[in-house]
């Protein structure tokens, strides 16, 4: 790792990673195994590599399609400690005043920023929510303009599932004047759930009281409540409730749902995950209440309902491009994709406990001849032909007939 020039007038220190030549030699043979679409060879890239992070990386994600979880999640690790060996001495993103660039010009900074979001996902998926809503805030700081994995909107969700609250109140404070977190649709909904939880405890979060808070997510965000109710399921019927008298009203009505391509990506991740959190009748109750205040406050024509309204209108315009067509939607689920068995590649030989030194083949690298010396000469002969496959001694020895041996026989002769 490199520190670049500083920029003017900046409080931040930017930082760059780059490749060694024997990294770069390295690299070539990783986008070799890449195209190969063969698991396999990033093991053998690893075996002469054993801290190649791409390759440590994609096998990783192989290792978590096949179902072993444990396996891929000591793959991203070991891909941390290798970058994290690599630190500058001045390079302490715990400050907050350290930034990454990402994109094609900084690929070993990429490699950095998935290593970290995919130990996001994995500690999320393994119920460890408070480490990993630690690890979104570590993410933020590297690049919190760009926010290239999408940080923001899955910190809320690790932020409530890890009782951490306050933290996340103060968070979204720090970051408002970087970016309008109030116009994302899981940040105004999870902030007023955040504000209501503390209420409810009898704490202080020094900020809008938390019905004011959700009455001005229902305003910017009205499509969500449909969806919302509809992933709730029968959680939804509450006694004394009637949803009609609220969704039939026009404000949740007309443009849902939304023409915008941005904010239905949005809304979609928001309401499939987060969902649950809403569930029980005291939430549904609270979620009623204020959406029928609201449709109350919008036909009274309140300037301040009408200002938030268009303030939406403007923001999620239908001839908006995408805005996070780079994200990938499974990334905000609790669910691993799972590659179908007809499409499932070879499995991965040797185990990745021969890499760390367990069991294994005992004979040196696969791929790579280098025979016992304990094996007879029958043995060593068949695979010094056929390094890459290996053959227990016994098997080899009763593979070789009288035939063969006479084979043998001659060749040894004519050497």
């Amino acid at each position: 790792m490199e520190q670049l020039p500083d920029v003017p007038a900046s409080q931040t220190a930017r930082f760059r990673f780059v490749y060694t030549p024997e990294y770069r030699f390295a690299e070539e043979f990783f986008q070799q195994a890449v195209a190969s679409m063969n698991p396999n060879n990033f093991m053998l890239l690893l075996q002469q590599h054993p801290y190649h992070v791409g390759a440590l990386l994609q096998l990783a994600q192989v290792y978590r399609s096949q179902g072993d979880a444990e396996t891929g999640d000591e793959l991203v690790q070991r891909a941390l400690y290798a970058m994290e060996c690599a630190w500058h001495p001045r390079f302490k993103p715990q400050e907050g005043c350290c930034q990454l660039a990402y994109g094609d010009g900084e690929p070993a900074n990429t490699l950095f920023f998935e290593a970290l979001w995919q130990r996001v996902l994995s500690l999320g998926r393994r119920g460890a929510f408070g480490t990993a809503f630690e690890y979104c805030k570590l993410l933020l700081s590297l690049s919190p303009l760009a926010d290239p994995k999408g940080v923001f909107q899955a910190m809320d969700y690790y932020a409530l599932r890890g009782a951490k609250e306050l933290s996340l109140l103060e968070l979204c404070r720090d970051y408002e004047g970087i970016k309008s977190l109030s116009l994302l649709p899981n940040i105004a909904f999870s902030s007023a759930l955040a504000r209501k939880r503390l209420e409810d405890d009898g704490k202080q979060h020094g900020g809008m009281p938390a019905d004011l808070r959700l009455q001005q997510a229902l305003a910017l965000f009205p499509a969500v409540l449909r969806p919302l109710l509809q992933e709730c399921g029968t959680s939804a019927r509450t006694a004394g409730v009637n949803w009609a008298a609220v969704t039939e009203h026009p404000h949740f009505t007309v443009g849902v749902p939304p023409a915008s391509a941005s904010l239905r990506f949005l809304l979609d991740i928001y309401t499939k995950r987060s969902s649950w959190m809403w569930k029980g009748s005291d939430n549904m109750a609270w979620l009623f209440s204020n959406a029928l205040t609201l449709s109350q406050r919008v036909d009274a024509q309140e300037q301040e309902v009408l200002d938030l309204i268009t303030v939406a209108r403007d923001e999620f315009s239908a001839a908006a491009p995408h805005a996070y067509r780079h994200l990938n939607s499974h990334d905000f689920t609790d669910s691993v994709e799972v590659i179908p068995e007809e499409e499932e590649p070879p499995p991965v030989m040797p185990a990745f406990g021969a890499m760390e030194g367990g069991a294994g083949p005992a004979h040196g690298h696969v791929g790579v001849y280098n025979p016992n010396p304990d094996d007879s000469v029958l043995h060593a002969l068949v695979e010094s032909m056929l390094p890459w496959q290996h053959v227990p001694p016994q098997q080899a020895d009763d593979a070789m007939n009288e035939e063969d041996i006479a084979a043998v026989d001659a060749l040894f002769d004519e050497m």
